[in-house]
C-alpha cells in the first residue's frame, strides 16, 4: 500500500512521519523551503508525552514536484484550505478513481468541494484536533493533546491498515460533520492568537483574550442554533461551555483548562506561523465560515467580523503577526 502526503507542511510531515515510521510506504510532497531544511537538518518529530522519531532525510522520500510521483494508493490531503481546489485539479491527471483520498484539513467545507473535483473516488473525511508547532528546521513538535477523528463507514478496516501501528491515537465517529463544526468552534482563537503574538498558553491565562474568545464563540453558537447546526464535544471539550469556562477567573480557567486540554508552553497556533512565515492564512475557512452563515441568517458579529477584518489587514501588511493587545481589540470593539 503506496501514500501520499499532499500538502507535507507541519500536519502533513507529522501524520507521515509517524506512518513511516511504522513501516508503511510513505512519500511526501511539499515545499522547496521545507525540503532543504530537511536536508541540512533530518526530520524530528515529538508528541506531547515526549515520544520522539528521527527519521533521516535518506528515508523521506519527499518530493517538490507533482510531475516527480509515483502512483500511490491513497492520497492524505493536508493542503491548506484555500489551496484544496487549485492543487487537486492540478492532480487529475495522477489520482486515479480506484484512489482513496482522505482529509485532513481545517474547516468544514473540504470534503464536498473534493467530491466535487473527484465525484468516484472514495473520499474519508478526517479531524486533527492536535496543534504541531514547526520548533526549528525539521523540528516538529505536537503541542496540544487529542487524537484523530474519522467518521464511522466502510472505509474503517483501511484506516485501521493506516494508523494501528502509527502511536497516533485516532477513533471512528458516526457525525463527522459535528466534530468538524465543533473543531471550529475552538479554531476561532487561532486567528486571537495569530493577532496578538503570544503562546497559546500565556494569551489564554489574560481574562480579557479569553472574553474576546468567549463573545466570538458565543457568537458563533447564535449562527449554529439558527443554521441547525449541532456540534459534538471533542473529548473533554464542549462547544456550549467554552463561553463560560473562558469567562471563569484566572485560578479556576487554569484547573478547568488543564482537566480538558494539554498545552505546550511554546505551543501557538498554525495561523500565527502563517503570518510570520508571510503566508496566506485559513481565515476564510475559519472565522469566514462563521460570517458567511452570519450573513445568511442576517445575524451581526461584531467581535468575528473584527478579528476577521484584523487578520485581513496583517496579511497586507506582510509584516508577521501586529501584536496587539486585548485592550486594543476591545477598544476597537467599542469604537
Amino acid at each position: 500500500m503506496k501514500i501520499t502526503i499532499i500538502g507535507a507542511g507541519n500536519i502533513g510531515i507529522y501524520i507521515g512521519g509517524f506512518l513511516l515510521n511504522s513501516s508503511l510506504d510513505v512519500t511526501f510532497l511539499g515545499k522547496d523551503r521545507i525540503n532543504k531544511e530537511l536536508i541540512e537538518n533530518d526530520l524530528l518529530l515529538s508528541d506531547l508525552k515526549g515520544f520522539q522519531i528521527k527519521i533521516p532525510y535518506v528515508n523521506l522520500n519527499y518530493k517538490t514536484n507533482p510531475n516527480e510521483l509515483a502512483k500511490s494508493d491513497i492520497y492524505i490531503i493536508t493542503v491548506k484550505s484555500h489551496d484544496t481546489k487549485s492543487t487537486l485539479n492540478s492532480f487529475k491527471n495522477i489520482i486515479e478513481e480506484k484512489n482513496i483520498i482522505i482529509s485532513l484539513q481545517n474547516g468544514v467545507s473540504n470534503f464536498e468541494l473534493i467530491k466535487s473535483i473527484y465525484p468516484n473516488n472514495i473520499i474519508i473525511s478526517g479531524m486533527i484536533p492536535f496543534n504541531i508547532f514547526n520548533q526549528s528546521p525539521g523540528v516538529y513538535k505536537c503541542t496540544t493533546s487529542g487524537e484523530l477523528i474519522f467518521q464511522n463507514s466502510e472505509c474503517n478496516s483501511i484506516l485501521n491498515n493506516l494508523f494501528h501501528d502509527s502511536k497516533l491515537s485516532y477513533k471512528f465517529d458516526n457525525n463527522i460533520e459535528g466534530i468538524l463544526y465543533g473543531k471550529l468552534i475552538f479554531n476561532l482563537n487561532n486567528p486571537i492568537n495569530a493577532l496578538c503574538n503570544l503562546p497559546l498558553r500565556e494569551e489564554l491565562l489574560n481574562p480579557e483574550f479569553r472574553l474576546i474568545l468567549s463573545n466570538c464563540i458565543n457568537e458563533a453558537l447564535d449562527v449554529y442554533s439558527l443554521a441547525k447546526i449541532k456540534p459534538k464535544i471533542l473529548g473533554k471539550m464542549i462547544p456550549w461551555l467554552a463561553p463560560y469556562v473562558l469567562r471563569l477567573p484566572n485560578w479556576l480557567f487554569s484547573r478547568v483548562a488543564s482537566n480538558m486540554i494539554k498545552i505546550d508552553p511554546y505551543a501557538r497556533s498554525s495561523m500565527w506561523e502563517d503570518l510570520k512565515k508571510l503566508k496566506t492564512t485559513e481565515i476564510d475557512y475559519i472565522t469566514g465560515e462563521i460570517l458567511r452563515l452570519a450573513n445568511k441568517f442576517n445575524v451581526q458579529t461584531p467581535y468575528n467580523s473584527l478579528i476577521y477584518n484584523l487578520i485581513k489587514e496583517a496579511e497586507k501588511q506582510n509584516i508577521g503577526s501586529p501584536s496587539l493587545t486585548s485592550s486594543y481589540i476591545l477598544n476597537k470593539i467599542k469604537s
